[in-house]
């Protein structure tokens, strides 16, 4: 049957303007990079069988996932994905509509960290993203002023 590889996009704002998306990664070229802001899935469509790839902390940093398609020569076990970077410090006029260049960051405690990310691998996709939001549950995070965080990022 083949491999369908395919992910899910996440924006950094779920507005009008910004949606999630499913894309199938055999009609990109490889050269196109694209970026998830906090998780992105990846998965083969024909099994299910996928990967999650997200972040677990919110607090000091927007965070993201970028990736370039491999949509030739996909051997059996891979999703088609290349030049994986999960990181803190998303950012851009595309990515979060940052107009403005980004401030620094006080290193008040002597430590400076990047958040701490999840890699899943499933058989079932839809598991390896309920395990990812048993993940945020368990950071129990405050933002400051002590509002309840979101689970993910700042939309409700």
């Amino acid at each position: 049957m083949g491999v369908d590889a395919k992910t899910i996009l996440v924006p950094w704002d779920n507005d009008i303007e910004s949606m999630y998306q499913s894309r199938s990664l055999s009609t990109y070229s490889n050269l196109v990079g694209m970026t998830s802001a906090y998780v992105a899935v990846f998965y083969d469509d024909n099994s299910r069988r996928g990967a999650v790839v997200g972040a677990l902390e919110h607090t000091l940093w927007k965070t993201g996932v970028k990736f370039h398609a491999k949509n030739f020569r996909l051997e059996e076990g891979e999703f088609g994905v290349k030049n994986l970077e999960a990181f803190g410090g998303l950012n851009g006029l595309k990515e979060t509509r940052d107009y403005v260049e980004h401030g620094w960051v006080n290193n008040v405690g002597g430590e400076l960290v990047s958040p701490k990310f999840l890699v899943t691998v499933k058989d079932d996709w839809r598991d390896a993203m309920e395990e990812y939001g048993r993940g945020q549950a368990k950071e129990g995070r405050k933002l400051p002023g002590g509002m309840e965080a979101p689970v993910v990022g700042w939309n409700r």
